[in-house]
C-alpha cells in the first residue's frame, strides 16, 4: 500500500495466496486419503472407502474453513496504515 496498491488489491493478494495453499493441501490430502483408503476399509461401516460424495463434502468443508480462516489476516493486511508498517521496519 505504501507503493500505491489499493486495499482491495492487498485483500485479494493475501486471500489468493492462502487459497492457493489450501487448494494444494486439499489435493495432497485427497491423494493421501485415496492411498490410505484400502488400509482403513475395515474401520468403515455403511460407506465405501472411495465414496465420492464423502470426499467432495470433506473437501468443501475444509475449503470453506480455509477461506474463512484466511479472511481475517487478509482484512488486517488491507487495513494497516502504510506509514506505521514502514516505521516498524
Amino acid at each position: 500500500m505504501a507503493l500505491g496498491a489499493q486495499r482491495v488489491q492487498v485483500l485479494r493478494m493475501v486471500f489468493l495466496d492462502n487459497a492457493g495453499i489450501a487448494i494444494f493441501g486439499a489435493g495432497a490430502g485427497l491423494l493421501a486419503a485415496l492411498l490410505a483408503s484400502r488400509a482403513l476399509e475395515s474401520f468403515l461401516y455403511g460407506t465405501s472407502p472411495r465414496d465420492p460424495l464423502f470426499f467432495a463434502a470433506a473437501i468443501a468443508a475444509l475449503a470453506f474453513i480455509a477461506c474463512a480462516a484466511s479472511l481475517l489476516p487478509a482484512l488486517r493486511a488491507a487495513c494497516i496504515n502504510p506509514m506505521v508498517a514502514i516505521r516498524c521496519e
